[in-house]
């Protein structure tokens, strides 16, 4: 309870410190710490937030040694905060090349087009290559589309 007792002094956001002085109420007020903890881990639905109720609950049950547990959670959290940004710094990678892919398509396309002849009779000398010519910009812009949109899922 003590360590509880030393958040509501730190800088934690007001409604979190609204919930840990009603977890200490009621614990003080002769609650058995278990069924507080269980109220105050309804206080937050996060999963981080709810493992670490849910182990120190479990600590207090069976009488563990809950500053070991406590660090072997921080180091936990750090090998989780750490993949999470590796992830992220690939993520930002793979969006760098597939833009790249993206604008070299239409640069290479033009380029082959102005430069070669033949090239430039097959999509724009008859109907079947100008068709073509159609069905590749179309396709081209359906992976614009698709890759705007994965780019919005991915920085949100």
């Amino acid at each position: 309870m003590f360590a509880f007792e030393r958040c509501v002094d730190s800088n934690l956001s007001a409604p979190l410190k609204q919930a840990i002085r009603d977890l200490l109420t009621r614990i003080r007020g002769g609650m058995q710490p278990d069924e507080a903890l269980a109220y105050f881990q309804k206080y937050s639905p996060q999963e981080h937030f709810q493992d670490l109720i849910f182990a120190v609950r479990f600590n207090f049950r069976h009488r563990g040694n809950l500053s070991m547990m406590l660090e072997l959670m921080e180091i936990q959290q750090n090998k989780l905060e750490e993949a999470y940004n590796e992830r992220s710094i690939s993520n930002r990678t793979d969006l760098m090349i597939a833009s790249g892919l993206l604008l070299a398509v239409p640069l290479l396309f033009g380029w082959r087009i102005l430069t070669d002849q033949t090239a430039r009779e097959l999509f724009l000398g008859s109907p079947i290559g100008f068709g073509l010519l159609a069905a590749s910009v179309l396709s081209y812009g359906v992976a614009i589309s698709w890759f705007i949109h994965l780019f919005r899922l991915i920085r949100d």
